[in-house]
C-alpha cells in the first residue's frame, strides 16, 4: 500500500559539527510556525533540560523539553519521545506520525520524538481519490 504524504519542512543545515539535534528541532519548529530559533539557543537548552547528557551530544529528552516548550500556542499538540528497538519500528512510528497528525519527526539511533495531537485536534482525513484499505494498526506505543 502506498500512501504519498507531503510536509513543509524548512531545510537548515547544522551550524557546527554538535549541532544536529538544535539543527532538528530548528527544522521541526519551523515547520509548525515558531519561526526560525538559534541552534545555539536550542543546544543550550537541550542540554540544560535531560538526564542523559553524559551519552549524547543532543539528548533525545532534552531534544523533546525544546520542542514542547518552543511550540507555538497554536499547534495545539505536543511532542513524544519513544525509545523503540530498531530501525524498523522507529521508521514505523516517523512515518506513523507524519500520516496522522502531520507533523515532521525525529529519529535519533533507536529513539525518536514525535509530534502528537492534544485529543479533538488530529488533522482531519485528506480527500483521497481512491480508498485505501489498511490492514495493520499503528504501532503500539
Amino acid at each position: 500500500m502506498a500512501v504519498h504524504e507531503q510536509l513543509t519542512v524548512p531545510y537548515h543545515q547544522q551550524d557546527t559539527d554538535v549541532y544536529c539535534g538544535a539543527a532538528c528541532a530548528q527544522m521541526v519548529l519551523g515547520s509548525i510556525g515558531a519561526g526560525i530559533q538559534a541552534q545555539d539557543g536550542i543546544y543550550t537548552d537541550e542540554r540544560n533540560h535531560t538526564n542523559e547528557l553524559a551519552s549524547w551530544y543532543n539528548p533525545p529528552d532534552g531534544l523533546q523539553w525544546v520542542l514542547n516548550d518552543r511550540r507555538p500556542s497554536g499547534f495545539g499538540g505536543w511532542f513524544a519521545l519513544y525509545s523503540l528497538a530498531s530501525e524498523d519500528a522507529i521508521s514505523r512510528k516517523l512515518c506513523w506520525t507524519i500520516h496522522h497528525y502531520g507533523v515532521a519527526a525525529v529519529a535519533m539511533s533507536t529513539r525518536a520524538i514525535t509530534g502528537l495531537s492534544s485529543a479533538g485536534t488530529r488533522r482531519a482525513p485528506r480527500r483521497r481519490t481512491r480508498r485505501i484499505r489498511r490492514t495493520r494498526s499503528p504501532p503500539s506505543t
